[in-house]
């Protein structure tokens, strides 16, 4: 029974300028990457296809401000959402033997939500690290409120939210 780190959606179009904290949530996710390879713990990373993040054009990559080793790590695509949805992930984390899940990615209030969800409903264990998420300020809420908002609404409900 092992862990693995999800990485959601850190790809061009999504991970841009203007997200919340950008330089320091990818920073603190390739500080997490580095920590599970150090490990020998698995990563998966989750790649958001839709009519902005078209398979193969360069938003949809991910982005090369993080650890990704094409053709070396595992790699899930979605078209939804939720991570599970009509993709390989239960399978993947099936091989794996992996019931603990940490999460990290963008954002906050749609894929990640959904995914943290989704994989507490189906029994995995989940953690997250402040930091290792974010979203964009919106015209209700600004991004910083919404973190605040979803980590508290998320911790010791759905997952244990840890400090850096």
């Amino acid at each position: 029974m092992g862990r693995a780190l999800l990485v959601i959606d850190m790809q061009n179009g999504v991970c841009t300028q203007e997200l919340y904290n950008q330089k320091k949530v990818t920073m603190a996710v390739n500080n997490r990457i580095h920590e599970f390879r150090k490990q020998r713990d698995p990563i998966v990373f989750i790649q958001h296809n839709d009519g902005e993040l078209v398979t193969g054009t360069k938003k949809w990559q991910i982005t090369p401000l993080i650890d990704y080793h094409v053709n070396k790590d595992i790699t899930v695509q979605k078209y939804h959402p939720d991570s599970f949805y009509q993709t390989e992930l239960t399978k993947t984390l099936t091989e794996l033997d992996v019931t603990e899940l940490e999460i990290t990615g963008l954002c906050v209030e749609y894929c990640v939500d959904t995914t943290i969800r989704v994989a507490h409903d189906l029994g995995y264990s989940l953690t997250m690290y402040k930091g290792t998420t974010s979203t964009y300020d919106n015209e209700f809420l600004s991004a910083e409120k919404m973190l605040a908002y979803y980590y508290q609404m998320w911790d010791n409900r759905f997952l244990t939210l840890r400090d850096n």
